[in-house]
């Protein structure tokens, strides 16, 4: 249960990371450049904590599946990004993919 929480969490800090670097217009913003680093580092720091209990390939995946599906509800949410059917599919596939590997 821990592990799962804390593999969210890192997956949701990375996410916000990845908006932060839209934000940062390339570096250009130094506020959102900031935040970048600071998401990014706060993620590998709690997916660090995560992989003390769970194999490296499975736990690392899980965090990267887990990215993809925050990073494109907030591509939509914050930015009108279209999600179409595709999408939706490609994502059901991800959790699929994150439910088989996720340990027992």
């Amino acid at each position: 249960m821990i592990t799962t929480l804390l593999s969210l969490v890192a997956a949701l800090a990375y996410a916000f990371g990845g908006v932060m670097m839209k934000r940062s217009d390339g570096f250009r913003q130094l506020g959102p450049s900031v935040w970048l680093f600071v998401f990014f580092g706060f993620g590998a720091t709690v997916q660090t904590f995560a992989l003390q209990r769970q194999q490296l390939g499975s736990g690392y995946v899980i965090v990267l599946g887990l990215e993809v599906v925050a990073a494109l509800v907030l591509g939509a949410r914050l930015y009108g990004e279209p999600v179409n059917a595709t999408k939706l599919v490609a994502a059901g596939l991800v959790v699929l993919g994150i439910a088989l590997l996720r340990p027992s």
